[in-house]
């Protein structure tokens, strides 16, 4: 099985544990599932550390996906200081 198989088994599994184990919570808000699902990318990422073609299309994924995070985790923050 090459890392990249790896890499893309696990992150389905965290997907599938994580969205599935929040929506038993009852969560609605979009947000959540989101940030959960770039959580399961990188650690499924830093438990595999498949090695892509292209590097640049890679870094430029990085970069949304942590602009994404640190913005979805900044509002809730805030939204809960400002209650």
């Amino acid at each position: 099985m090459s890392e990249l198989d790896r890499f893309v088994r696990l992150y389905i599994v965290l997907t599938l544990v994580l969205n599935g184990w929040v929506l038993f919570l009852g969560e609605t808000r979009w947000d959540v599932y989101v940030v959960l699902n770039i959580l399961s990318f990188y650690i499924s990422y830093a438990m595999n550390r498949p090695s892509f073609e292209n590097r640049r299309v890679v870094g430029v994924l990085h970069g949304i996906l942590i602009t994404l995070f640190i913005a979805l985790v900044s509002y809730r923050v805030y939204e809960v200081l400002a209650s």
